[in-house]
C-alpha cells in the first residue's frame, strides 16, 4: 500500500493477522520524497566526488589495489564540522530535519526530544553494489535514510526482516532517482543492484540516532574514527 501527497510517498508492508502467539507481527513504513528542488544536488555531488579524491590522496591507510575496500574505508570520512557549516550543507540538514519530522507526523508518532544524525557517502562504480545489511537491530534503533545524488537504472531493495534470506523477493524496490530521499526504520534489511555501466552511483546515507545510541556516545568520547566527525545534532 502507498499513500501519496504531493511528492511524498509512504510504502507500508505488514504481516497478516497472527493466528498463533508465535506468528510474525510487524508493520513497517518506508517514506520517499523527491527533494531535488529543495537542495543543491549537483553541488553536493561535485563536492562528494572532490572529497573522494582528497581522501584517496591523503589517507595513507587506503588499500590502493582494491577500490571497493578503499571506498569502504573512507566513506565515513566525507563529512566533518567544516563541511557541516557550508551553505549547501546547512540547507540539506534543514531539509533532512523537515522530512524526518514529516515521516513521524504522517505516522502520528512522537519525535524524540533529542536526535543526532550520522552521515556518510557511498560511491559505487561498475560491477559494485551494496550487499544486504541492516543499520541497527538493537533496542536503540530508530530511523535511517539515503539521498540519491546520481544513478543510472539501479534500485535499492527493502526486505522483510522476518524472512531476510529471501533476497530476491523484496517487499519494496525503490528506484535510485536523482534527488530522491528515502527514510525507513533502521531494522529493515536492504541492498542495491550492481552498477552496470561507467556512470557512478553516488548517494548520501545516514542514521538518525537517539541519545542512548552507542554511536552518539562514541562520537562524544572520540573513541572511534568512524564516529569522530560525521555526526551532528539535528
Amino acid at each position: 500500500m502507498s499513500l501519496s501527497e504531493n511528492k511524498i510517498k509512504i510504502i507500508n508492508f505488514k504481516s497478516h493477522f497472527p493466528l498463533t502467539p508465535f506468528s510474525p507481527n510487524y508493520n513497517y513504513f518506508i517514506f520517499e520524497n523527491d527533494i531535488d528542488d529543495k537542495v543543491e544536488i549537483n553541488e553536493i555531488l561535485n563536492h562528494m566526488l572532490d572529497r573522494e579524491k582528497e581522501l584517496m590522496k591523503d589517507d595513507k591507510n587506503i588499500d590502493k589495489s582494491n577500490s571497493e575496500k578503499k571506498n569502504m574505508t573512507i566513506r565515513y570520512k566525507f563529512f566533518n564540522e567544516k563541511i557541516f557549516k557550508m551553505k549547501y550543507m546547512i540547507n540539506l540538514i534543514d531539509v533532512l530535519r523537515e522530512n524526518i519530522y514529516n515521516y513521524s507526523k504522517v505516522l502520528y508518532e512522537k519525535v524524540p526530544e533529542k536526535l543526532w544524525v550520522q552521515i556518510w557517502c557511498n560511491i559505487l562504480r561498475k560491477d559494485q553494489s551494496i550487499d544486504i545489511h541492516q543499520h541497527d537491530s538493537s533496542e536503540h534503533s530508530y530511523l535511517s535514510g539515503n539521498l540519491c545524488l546520481q544513478s543510472n537504472n539501479t534500485k535499492t531493495h527493502y526486505i522483510n526482516p522476518q524472512n531476510y534470506f529471501k533476497k530476491f523477493n523484496p517487499e519494496y524496490s525503490s528506484e535510485n532517482k536523482k534527488g530522491r530521499l528515502t527514510i525507513f526504520p533502521s531494522t529493515i534489511p536492504h541492498y542495491t543492484d550492481s552498477v552496470k555501466d561507467n556512470e557512478l552511483r553516488v548517494s548520501i546515507a545516514f542514521d538518525v540516532i537517539i541519545e542512548s545510541d552507542m554511536k552518539k556516545i562514541l562520537w562524544e568520547n572520540k573513541k572511534n574514527d568512524l564516529f569522530r566527525e560525521n555526526i551532528f545534532k539535528l
